[in-house]
């Protein structure tokens, strides 16, 4: 996608962060060729509640929420490329309401460790990534945030991840080895 916009061969492309970099410092002088347009997207963790570590243990899942150092999970997007936020609705939109429920300005690791206290049962957590450097950019930064109230995380990226993600109680280990790190 990088070569095509560079080239001229298309008018839109999504890139990754490092992409974005690259076009805005070649084009930044040139209008007639680069613009950026906001999109609402969210990105989340999301938490599988079907598994023990997780199921009925809503302690560990606060912990995990305080754990996060959501402003350099915000800056692995590029310059600009993200606002940390701990809601689900995006400024504007109906039923939005600006709570504070978690820290925006890093982890709360004391308060994290609190909550996680006694609630880490198995203490090891399987995260499912894309294959991109950025995924796995990411999901090394969730690790090390996590890994920082006790909790030991497993990366496995892979094309299939959210196909394995989406189906309820679908997950074989042999499946899931394709797409280990």
């Amino acid at each position: 996608v990088l070569l095509e916009l560079e080239r001229g061969d298309v008018d839109y492309g999504v890139v990754d962060a490092a992409a974005f970099q690259a076009l805005q410092a070649r084009f930044k002088a040139d209008r007639s060729r680069f613009h950026v347009a906001r999109e609402t997207t969210v990105a989340y963790l999301a938490l599988n509640t079907q598994r023990p570590l997780f199921e009925n243990n809503p302690q560990l899942r606060r912990a995990v929420s305080y754990a996060l150092d959501r402003p350099e999970l915000a800056r692995q997007f590029g310059v600009g490329g993200a606002v940390p936020t701990d809601e689900y609705l995006p400024p504007g939109f109906p039923g939005y309401r600006d709570a504070h429920l978690y820290p925006l300005q890093g982890p709360d690791v004391a308060a994290a460790r609190k909550l996680a206290q006694g609630h880490l049962r198995s203490g090891t957590v399987v995260y499912l990534a894309c294959p991109s450097s950025d995924c796995r950019d990411r999901a090394v930064i969730v690790a090390q945030n996590l890994e920082k109230i006790g909790l030991h995380v497993e990366i496995r990226a892979g094309y299939g991840q959210y196909v394995l993600a989406g189906v309820k109680g679908f997950m074989p280990a042999k499946l899931l080895d394709l797409y280990r790190v």
